[in-house]
């Protein structure tokens, strides 16, 4: 009887999760640029993971503003990180997607951080190829 129910109860979850992924809305963007200037990894990856669905053309002043902060912010962390000797596993690639936006912006101020953060060859590299899978370059 009490693994009937648990069955029960767990079927009962699993739908109302799939209902809930089913209603999904993508925040305004003020509140993806909100979460892009967190200092929490977990609101900053939301954040990222919103920029995601919007085509690049869309951002608004405000949202790629919020990149370029975010971006910056990023590089300096993990400067801090490596002046400590610390290794930040749980947020590799949090620079490169957030380079990636940058780099499809075409924005000039950009160009410190990304010359900062990843290196002028990879910049180069990356605009060059145009055509990766990841980010928005699949847009």
């Amino acid at each position: 009887m009490r693994s009937f129910v648990f069955c029960l109860l767990l079927l009962a979850g699993a739908f109302s999760e799939a209902a809930a992924q089913r209603s999904w809305t993508l925040p305004s963007q003020e509140a993806i640029a909100a979460d892009l200037r967190s200092d929490n990894l977990d609101t900053l990856s939301r954040g990222m993971l919103y920029v995601d669905h919007i085509p690049y053309q869309d951002w608004t002043p405000a949202l790629r503003s919020a990149i370029l902060y975010a971006l910056a912010s990023e590089i300096q962390r993990d400067r801090e990180a490596m002046r400590l000797g610390v290794h930040r596993f749980k947020d590799d690639g949090t620079t490169a997607f957030l380079a990636e936006y940058a780099i499809v912006m075409q924005d000039p101020a950009a160009i410190p951080s990304l010359g900062h953060g990843i290196g002028v060859g990879e910049v180069r590299a990356s605009g060059a190829s145009g055509a990766d899978s990841h980010g928005p370059w699949r847009r």
